[in-house]
Parts: C-alpha cells; sequence; structure tokens
C-alpha cells in the first residue's frame, strides 16, 4: 500500500509538471517568443495550483477522507469531459491577459483538479498509516515532477510532435490517477477509519508568514534566474525547465526524510556566493556565458536549499498539513506575482532578481543578537561609499578599468561580506550596493538615455562615452546604432558592405516587407515611391525607433513608411500575396529567437507573400545557435534555393559601427540571385530535422563552434 501511495503521488505530480513545457511551448508563437511569456505562465500554474491546494484544505475541514476522494474523482471526470488544448488566437490587447486566458483555454481545469492530488494522497495516508509522518509523500511528489521537466526537453520533445505530446497526456492525466485514487479510497474505506483523527495544532500568524516568505523568495529567485538565463540564451522550454528543475530538487533533498544537512550551513554559504554574483550582475557581465550561468545557478541553488530546509524544519503535525501547502502555495504564487505583474509594472529595469536575492539572504536564520539600529546606520554608510566613490571616479573621468572597478564595487562587496556574520547588515549593506551602483548606472559603459520594459523585456538607448553613437540595446543584444555625425549610415549588420547592404545596393524593389524594426536600420536603404513595411510585435520598440531624440532613420527615409504592430506569422498572413518585392526577417539575431518563424508553414508563407522572383533575406547572425542548417532543410523541402554570406568587419570597420552578421536570401530560382557573388548554398545537416509548426527541437540549432 505504502508502493501505491508513492506511485500514485508521483504520477500525478509528473502528469501536472509535463503539462507546463507542453502548454508554453504551445503558445509561445502567437505571443512574440518573449521569456515573459514562461514567467506569465508559472504564475499562472502557480495560481491554479493554490486553487486545488485551498479546495484540498476545504475539504479537510469540511469532508471526511472517503467524501474526499469521491470527490477528487468526481471532479477528474469532469475534467476530462471538457475540451482542452484549445489555442486561444493573439488578437491584441494585454498581454499578461492573453497568456492566461489561453492557458486557461487549454488545461486550466484539469491542472487544477491535479493540482489537488498531492497534499490529499498524503491526507489518505495519515488516515491510513496514523502516527506515521506522510511529509516524505513530499518528496517522492517533487521528485515525479521533477523527472517530468527533465523528460520533456531531453526525450519528449526531440521525439515527439506537439499533437502526439498531447494525445498521450490526455490519456495518461486521466486513466492512471482515477484508478490510482479509486483503488486509496476503496482501501482506505475497508481498513482504515471512517473518519479518522487528526492531530490540528494552533498556527500562530508569525509561523503562517514565515512559511508564505520561504516559499516565495525562492519562487521569486527561480523566475529572476530563468529570466536571466533565457534572455542570454534562448526562450524555450529547454531553459525554462531548468531553473524550475533544480527548484523542485531542492524541494526533494529538503523534505526527503535522509537529508541531515541543516539550513544554518546554507545559511553560512550564501554570502560567499551572493557577494560575487552581486558583482556579475552590477558589471552585466554576460561571458563566458557557461561560467556566469553556474555562478548564478548555484546561488540559486544554495538559497533555494536553506529556504527550503527551513520549511522542513518547521513543517507541523499531519493534522496541519492542509494548512502548510496552502501557504506554501500561497508563498509560491506571491512569488510569480511580483516577478509576473508588480515588477514589470512598477521598475523600468529587471530589478527583481536583485530584490530576491537580498530578500533570500535576509531569511538566513538569525545567529546571536541583532541591533537593526545599527544595522541601518551600517548599510546607509555603504550606500553613501559606493554613491561617493562611483561619482568621484565619474568626476575624475577615470576610464573603465579593473582598478575602476575595484574602487567603485570592489570595495563596497568586500565591506558586505565583512557584515556577513550579521544577518540583516549584510542583506541591508547588499542591497546599498545595488541600488546605488543602479542609480548611478555603475555597471555600464555608456550612458543610458532611456530604459523602459514592455512584455517582451527592457530596452536601452545607450549613448557611447564620445557622446558619438545611440545604441539600442535588448538585454545583452544589440538591435541597432547611429552615427550622430553621419546619421543617414547605416551600421550594425545593415552597413552598405553587409550582406543585405549588397541586396538593397544590387536590386530595385517597389514594396519592401521587414519583420523586426530594431532602431529602422534599414529605411536608410529607402527611395523615392518605395513603400517599406515594418512588422513589429514591441510597441515600445516601435516607440523608441519613431523618437528622433534617439534615432532618425525612419524620419529620414525617402522611402514612405508604414509599421504595422503585432506578431508577424498573424499580420502578414493578412497581406495580399506578392506583395512585396524583398521580405527581410530581422527577427532571430537575439538569442530569444521566436522559433515560430522558421517552420516550414512559416516559410510558405514568406513564399506567398513575396512575387515570384522576389527575394527573402533572413538575419540569422545568433551566438548559440546555428539557424543555417535549419532554415534550409526547410527551404529544399519546399523546393526553393538557400543562399547564404558573413561579414566579418576589421577593427577599423568595427570601430565605426559595423558587426560581425550572417544572412540567408531564399529565391525561387537560382538566377532570380545572379547579381549576388560570393554568396554560397546553404546546406542541412544529415541530422538536421525539419522545423514545422508541429515540432521544433531547440537542441538541433545548438551551436557546437
Amino acid at each position: 500500500m505504502r508502493f501505491l501511495f508513492i506511485v500514485t503521488i508521483f504520477l500525478g505530480s509528473a502528469l501536472l509538471f509535463l503539462a507546463q513545457p507542453m502548454a508554453a511551448k504551445m503558445i509561445l508563437p502567437r505571443f512574440g517568443g518573449s521569456p515573459a511569456v514562461w514567467t506569465t505562465s508559472v504564475l499562472f500554474f502557480q495560481v491554479l495550483l493554490l486553487g486545488g491546494y485551498w479546495f484540498t484544505y476545504w475539504l479537510q475541514k469540511h469532508r471526511h477522507v472517503g467524501e474526499s476522494g469521491a470527490v477528487h474523482i468526481t471532479l477528474l471526470l469532469l475534467a476530462a469531459a471538457l475540451p482542452k488544448w484549445l489555442l486561444a488566437p493573439n488578437t491584441g490587447g494585454d498581454s499578461f491577459a492573453q497568456v492566461a486566458g489561453a492557458l486557461f483555454a487549454m488545461i486550466g481545469l484539469p491542472f487544477a483538479v491535479l493540482a489537488m492530488g498531492a497534499p490529499l494522497v498524503q491526507r489518505y495516508y495519515s488516515a491510513t498509516f496514523p502516527g506515521e509522518s506522510p511529509y516524505y509523500l513530499y518528496a517522492a511528489s517533487n521528485a515525479g515532477s521533477l523527472l517530468a521537466l527533465i523528460a520533456y526537453p531531453v526525450v519528449i520533445e526531440p521525439k515527439l510532435t506537439l499533437g502526439t505530446q498531447t494525445a498521450i497526456w490526455n490519456v495518461l492525466v486521466y486513466a492512471l490517477p482515477i484508478l490510482a485514487v479509486s483503488l486509496l479510497v476503496v482501501m482506505i474505506r475497508s481498513g482504515g477509519p471512517e473518519e479518522p483523527e487528526f492531530r490540528e495544532e494552533a498556527v500562530s500568524w508569525k509561523q503562517r508568514l514565515s512559511w508564505l516568505a520561504l516559499a516565495a523568495v525562492p519562487s521569486s529567485l527561480m523566475l529572476g534566474f530563468t529570466s536571466f538565463a533565457t534572455t542570454n540564451v534562448a526562450p524555450v522550454p529547454l531553459f525554462w525547465v531548468v531553473p524550475l528543475a533544480v527548484y523542485l530538487l531542492t524541494f526533494v533533498i529538503a523534505f526527503s526524510e535522509g537529508n541531515k544537512v541543516p539550513s544554518t550551513l546554507w545559511a553560512r554559504i550564501l554570502p560567499m556566493l551572493a557577494v560575487p554574483l552581486a558583482l556579475l550582475m552590477i558589471l552585466e557581465s554576460s561571458e563566458p556565458i557557461g561560467a556566469i550561468l553556474f555562478i548564478h545557478g548555484l546561488a540559486f541553488i544554495v538559497a533555494a536549499l536553506m529556504c527550503h530546509t527551513r520549511l522542513s524544519e518547521t513543517k507541523p503535525p499531519a493534522g496541519n498539513l492542509t494548512e502548510f501547502y496552502l501557504w506554501l502555495a500561497i508563498g509560491g504564487a506571491v512569488g510569480g506575482l511580483f516577478n509576473a505583474i508588480i515588477a514589470p509594472t512598477i521598475f523600468s529595469t529587471i530589478v527583481e532578481y536583485p530584490i530576491a536575492i537580498v530578500a533570500a539572504c535576509l531569511l538566513r536564520p538569525f545567529s546571536g543578537e541583532q541591533n537593526i539600529t545599527k544595522d541601518l546606520l551600517y548599510a546607509t554608510g555603504v550606500l553613501a561609499l559606493t554613491a561617493a566613490v562611483a561619482i568621484g571616479a565619474r568626476v575624475m573621468d577615470i576610464e573603465p578599468s579593473p582598478m575602476r572597478t575595484l574602487l567603485v564595487i570592489g570595495v563596497p562587496v568586500v565591506l558586505c561580506f565583512l557584515f556577513s556574520q550579521h544577518v540583516v547588515r549584510f542583506a541591508l549593506a547588499l542591497g546599498a550596493v545595488f541600488l546605488a551602483t543602479h542609480l548611478l548606472q555603475v555597471g555600464s559603459d555608456s550612458k543610458v538615455l532611456h530604459a523602459a520594459r514592455s512584455f517582451f523585456g527592457v530596452h536601452r538607448v545607450l549613448q557611447s562615452e564620445l557622446g558619438r553613437f545611440h545604441l539600442l540595446a535588448h538585454g545583452t543584444t544589440l538591435h541597432g546604432i547611429q552615427d550622430t555625425l553621419n546619421p543617414e549610415k547605416p551600421l550594425t549588420y545593415y552597413t552598405t558592405n553587409s550582406p543585405i547592404g549588397e541586396v538593397f545596393g544590387l536590386y530595385d524593389f517597389d514594396d519592401v516587407g521587414l519583420v523586426g524594426l530594431g532602431v529602422g536600420s534599414c529605411a536608410t536603404y529607402g527611395v523615392p515611391g518605395q513603400r517599406m513595411t515594418f512588422f513589429e510585435i514591441d510597441p515600445l520598440v516601435i516607440e523608441i525607433a519613431e523618437n528622433d531624440n534617439y534615432f532618425t532613420f525612419l524620419r529620414d527615409s525617402k522611402a514612405d513608411i508604414d509599421i504595422v504592430k503585432g506578431d508577424a506569422r498573424l499580420t502578414l498572413a493578412e497581406r495580399d500575396d506578392g506583395e512585396f518585392g524583398l521580405l527581410v526577417l530581422d527577427a532571430f539575431s537575439s538569442d530569444a529567437i521566436p522559433m515560430h518563424l522558421l517552420t516550414r508553414e512559416a516559410m510558405q508563407l514568406y513564399l506567398a507573400k513575396v512575387k515570384g522572383d522576389g527575394i527573402i533575406a533572413l538575419h540569422i547572425s545568433n551566438r548559440m545557435l546555428d539557424l543555417e542548417p535549419l532554415i534550409a532543410k526547410v527551404a529544399l523541402d519546399l523546393g526553393v534555393v538557400p543562399l547564404a554570406l558573413e561579414a566579418s568587419p576589421n577593427e577599423r570597420q568595427f570601430d565605426d559601427g559595423m558587426r560581425p552578421s550572417i544572412w540567408m536570401v531564399i529565391v525561387r530560382e537560382r538566377a532570380y540571385a545572379d547579381k549576388l557573388i560570393g554568396w554560397r548554398p546553404a546546406e542541412p545537416k544529415p541530422d538536421t530535422p525539419l522545423w514545422t509548426d508541429d515540432y521544433s527541437n531547440i537542441l538541433s540549432a545548438w551551436s557546437t563552434d
């Protein structure tokens, strides 16, 4: 019977967490490939989990075990009878509401019902084996979730189409849990007490709020780490799944019966990681990405282990089990709410991640007496010191160098570490360093002219130290540069000697479509009588590109400029067939690629919208992904011709604003590209899969160079 309990809770949790990356992947294409889709998805699932836990808590208060099982099975059957996996279209409006609405239409009720499983099964266990602790089943529950999350990107996504995935899930999600829960109820009603006695103890509000905080901070940290990883790598389930899997693993470790590591040990280790992590974040370091991700991940693991071990150390008797899990669910939802809704509304940059780091340091177990007044004074001193040194370095015009970094950032963070024995003092001092360096823009070598945040991320307009160049940066990705001394000159990936510059220079196009606006660099190539239509999903990018104080490419273009807001697949589909002589797709230079723009169905759409002798140009420069074989595979499958060309600037060209780029062109016949000299045929690799709307696997695009 114990084995049956373990299998039931393991299976239910596995199915619960298998649904998350599957559903997120299905809605991702409709919302522009943004990392915020995953943050919103996690919050949505956390709220449903909270709903399931609350209903379980209500059942314990008002129904005995047998009735609870009957209610659970009835809800499972009801959820099975409703239509599932119905994707709501992206029709404009509030993106958060759209993501939540699409997810609810797809999987809302089944997920909420499955969420009831873990606390209910543990309640059944307590009724069947009075006096035994059921909490080891919580470790089994998280182990099932962990296995599902790992299996999805490694086994399921590479092998199965989305249609097959959902079909299998729909069978397993009902057939096996219903059978297992039915057996449990039969066993309990036949061999266990009809109305089991639960010893429920009074719980103080201080304890409840402690549970909430210890659950909320790791949740927020997990989402902050995810945003960092997906912004610097790619917003696909593979990378979303890893932080969530690590998060669940810390639960497994903390609640396993064999765990002998106290939270105080993790609390002593945390400052050793928080200090170098703060240094990396302030410096906005992005290379080498592997080492940086390792430090971020290790700090997250230690912080989560500390918080979850403290939860395990303070767990109540079985009689308060459902209330305990209810407060854990509330805490998880609070963390998700802060990252997905509150922080993007309040802050113009992603500061929720350092806030969560400081909060984790503040949750370390106290050792000895704490003097709050003294702690505040020390933190204020660190704030003043950091600000004074930063302002002094700027006044003395000290060039960016290791020495300046050591003075401005190194000394304050070392002082923070010296306070690590004092919990509040260390956390407040670390927060003071974050605050001072953020307000004074210490980490950036350029002046920040404008910073704003949308559903699709944080965009910053930067001015180079000499004041000559204006740059648009999204995370660590550069989306355009304008030389204020030569504003008519296209730079970065669009210079006249770049591949796309060659295309514009050799052909005359009446109508040009461009997917991805950036700063509007390609508008420079516009000629009188020509119409250039930009398709851009992010309204903030449009606002920045049209602001003459930052960039003037759109204003000064000789062509007639139109800007269409919305997802390119949806807005392009509304255009006339054969409308464009040239269609430029420039949505892949960021590491956050919208994969739905690279499928066979997407390429069919592009071919339909260009003239018979038209050209499709794709900008595929990417630090992590090799997109050429994938696009070549799709093109050859459709019987069209793919060509590719790389451009690498020399040192002088780089200083003048040119950046390395890789471009591809797609033509129906090779003769249509006869003017392009030096372009080579693009070929897929032997194992390159064919990406379709029903199948894509990011691992197949991973660059091995």
